[in-house]
């Protein structure tokens, strides 16, 4: 028995002693020019890029980590890489290394800047990249398992020289878990953004699900908060909210949806469900909105935007808002359900184009409106104006637009004289 003991303890130590210089032999391979590039030939062959990687690192732990250094994706113009990163990292849990089990214990993305450009052409380089990389794959459903998923002060460019429009997308932030086809994981996003005067910054916190073989995605119980800023709103910016219940995408068949009971932007609390189709030729949206009560004076200066001003100070201080419809790059439709102003309710509908030689149409029917309190505020010493006269002149400008237009008014008030009944239509030019 102590022989037994003896050997199997000399056994013992000399396969630690042959892990130990296995491993330790991988480490200082690894640190080699030949290691980078090695890694820098993968990444080549995945991508079709031109790849570079400065330095890499392999360590031993809980798992085996791999970490690749200054990594670097070239395209047409090799003094502007397509992609950086500081830092890729992957640690391989140790059962995979005598399996098939391609499951990873943690996948770290850090510093990494992604550029995106679209030619007048509408060509971009990333287009072919993705072919490549799906080709290099192979056939088969997707089968990534990933226990922890990071990545840390990530950056996009994106520009479109068709439109001339650029943003960029900075300190992008993700902290996912058991990230799996087909599964919900829970995850937290961030970044920041600036487009010419533009800028703001968005967190969302949820629970996702990918599914990359059939182009759909999701997001349930999801909260987003953000904050816009730029010239035109003002210094002290904008917030918004939105508790997402349900979002769907399905880019196979160009739809999406999503389902938004519980959002507010700039003071205003509302509800809002989205359905888009044709995502991949022509987008259609149908939408529905639903406010609470809200002050529209309030929102528009938090929007700085200015409204005129008016005889009454409490004009354009209540509203409430209950309308669906839908928008195109060709027409802007929208039924008003409820629409309260004020002490006005209306219901009304219109379709206003946004392309082609369409007349505007408008329909709207209030049950009474208090119409002097909505003329301009009297000016110190100036000729008085009847307001009947004022009224005439604003409608004599609406009669000079193009639209087809019908206003009902039940009851009419105008310093002192009620008026029922009042149907105002406006026909279109010849």
């Amino acid at each position: 028995m102590p022989i037994r003991r003896r050997t199997l303890t000399i056994l013992a130590a000399a396969v630690a002693t042959l892990v130990a210089l296995a491993v330790g032999a991988a480490w200082l391979l690894a640190r080699s020019e030949y290691a980078a590039g090695r890694a820098a030939a993968v990444l080549t062959d995945a991508t079709g890029l031109p790849a570079r990687v400065e330095r890499v690192r392999l360590w031993p732990g809980l798992g085996m980590t791999l970490a690749l250094e200054g990594v670097t994706l070239s395209g047409a113009d090799a003094s502007q890489p397509l992609f950086a990163a500081g830092r890729l990292e992957a640690t391989v849990p140790w059962r995979a290394l005598w399996s098939d089990d391609l499951a990873l214990q943690r996948v770290v993305v850090e510093r990494a800047r992604v550029r995106y450009d679209i030619d007048k052409a509408g060509r971009d380089a990333w287009t072919p990249v993705f072919d490549h990389v799906i080709a290099w794959i192979g056939p088969g459903p997707s089968a990534f398992d990933i226990g922890e998923l990071q990545f840390v002060n990530c950056a996009l460019s994106y520009r479109d020289q068709r439109s001339g429009s650029a943003i960029e997308f900075s300190a992008i932030g993700l902290e996912a878990s058991d990230v799996r086809p087909k599964s919900v994981f829970p995850a937290k996003m961030r970044t920041a953004w600036q487009s010419g005067a533009d800028l703001g910054h968005a967190s969302l916190v949820g629970e996702f699900t990918v599914d990359p073989d059939q182009s759909r995605y999701a997001a349930d119980r999801t909260q987003l908060k953000a904050w816009f800023g730029g010239d035109a709103l003002p210094l002290a910016g904008v917030d918004a909210r939105a508790g997402i219940t349900a979002l769907r995408i399905d880019l196979e068949a160009g739809t999406a949806s999503a389902e938004v009971p519980d959002a507010e932007v700039a003071g205003m609390a509302f509800a809002t469900s989205v359905q888009l189709r044709g995502l991949d030729a022509s987008p259609v949206a149908n939408f529905r909105l639903q406010t609470q009560d809200f002050n529209p004076r309030a929102a528009a200066a938090a929007l700085a935007v200015t409204l005129p001003e008016m005889a009454d100070d409490a004009a354009l201080t209540r509203a409430r808002i209950a309308v669906q419809g839908e928008a195109s790059a060709e027409m802007f439709s929208a039924e008003a359900s409820a629409l309260a102003i004020d002490d006005t309710l209306a219901t009304g509908s219109l379709r206003w184009p946004l392309s082609g030689a369409a007349t505007p149409f408008v329909r709207l029917d209030a049950d009474r409106v208090v119409l002097g309190r909505y003329l301009p505020p009297a000016v110190p010493n100036a000729k008085p104006v009847h307001p009947g006269a004022a009224i005439e002149q604003a409608l004599a400008q609406l009669r000079k637009l193009d639209l087809d237009a019908r206003i009902r008014i039940g009851e009419a008030r105008v310093a002192g004289a009620v008026a029922t009944e009042l149907v105002l239509t406006v026909e279109p030019q010849p």
